[in-house]
Parts: structure tokens; sequence; C-alpha cells
């Protein structure tokens, strides 16, 4: 080969004789153990940037304390920004109920029962009474204890407080025909 051989230039008389061979990518060696070999095991490698104290970091205020001691004191005044966001931002409320829609859906998480008989075959019959009582006990006016939701409006409910306020409590309330009924206390309650 040529010195214009080694720029991808070939002469004419060598063009015909030599075949270049297409190119293989090297592999990379950006592996934990290529750059341990090359840095060291030095302590700086290994810490955290956000850890460092410098211009840039010197006036945060790092605490010690977990996570509940820290919102403990500003829960209630981080709960009232976000309802007030939900009142008040389009954004928010749109962000609330596609958590809604994305996880609820128009028709809820639904009981699928799958109970067996003693052969260990699905008992369809047992199955159908299942679902059609959970779906009479999900009509609005029988599954709370108010009577004012149905069991995807509990949901619906559910997920949108969660999103917002960061937790719910659900309990059962008293008995009516029989039946328990869902008591929903919201942060404040």
């Amino acid at each position: 080969m040529n010195l214009l051989g080694l720029f991808g230039r070939r002469s004419s008389s060598s063009a015909k004789t030599e075949r270049q061979e297409p190119s293989v990518a090297k592999p990379k060696t950006h592996t934990r153990a290529a750059r341990e070999t090359r840095v060291g095991t030095n302590a700086q490698w290994r810490e955290f940037k956000s850890a460092v104290h410098d211009r840039l970091t010197a006036d945060w205020i790092f605490s010690q304390r977990d996570a509940d001691s820290e919102i403990k004191m500003a829960l209630p005044r981080l709960r009232a920004v976000a309802r007030e966001l939900e009142r008040d931002n389009t954004y928010a409320k749109k962000f609330l109920s596609m958590v809604e829609q994305n996880v609820i859906g128009d028709r809820g998480i639904r009981l699928q029962a799958r109970a067996r008989d003693e052969q260990g075959n699905l008992d369809k019959a047992d199955n159908a009474m299942i679902e059609e009582a959970w779906i009479k006990w999900g009509k609005k006016g029988v599954c709370t204890v108010d009577g004012r939701l149905s069991w995807v409006g509990v949901q619906n409910l559910s997920m949108r407080t969660v999103a917002r306020d960061g937790d719910l409590l659900i309990s059962l309330g008293p008995r009516r025909g029989g039946r328990k009924r869902l008591r929903l206390c919201g942060s404040n309650d």
C-alpha cells in the first residue's frame, strides 16, 4: 500500500489489486473496571457531587432529620397550597383528572371472582353470583356511609385525594342491610 492508501485514496494501479476491508467498530472500554484501572479507587471518584462543600453549595441548608420529621410542620401548608392549586390552576386540575382517568378509568377497578369447586374447576355459577353482588354493592347510595358515591366514585375521589393531599383513610362504616359501607376520611378529619 502506498502513502495515499493511508488516507483512503488509492492510486489507479492499486485500486484494482487491493481490496479495502470494512472498518470494524472498536469495543468501548468505558466499563467500571476500565475506569477504576485508569482512575484507581480514589475517594473523590466515588463521592456525590452535591455532598461537596464549595461555593455552589455553601448556602444550602443540610438537615440530618428523616423525611417524616422534615414534613411534619410543613404538611398542613403543603396541603393547603395543593388544594389551592387544584382550585385555581388549570394544569393542576388537568393533572388530577388525568390521574383519575389513567389509574381508575371510566369503569373503575372491578372484581373478578375466581372461586373454585371441590374438583378445582372454576365455579361459574358462584362466581357470577359474587360478581353480581359486588356490582349491586358498588351502586350509588349503597357502598358509602353517606350514600353520595358509587364504587367508581370512591375510587376516583381516592386517587384524586392521594395525588393532591398525599394520603387518605378509608374505614368500614356501620352496616346497612347486612352490607358493609365505606367511610372516606380526608387529611383534616
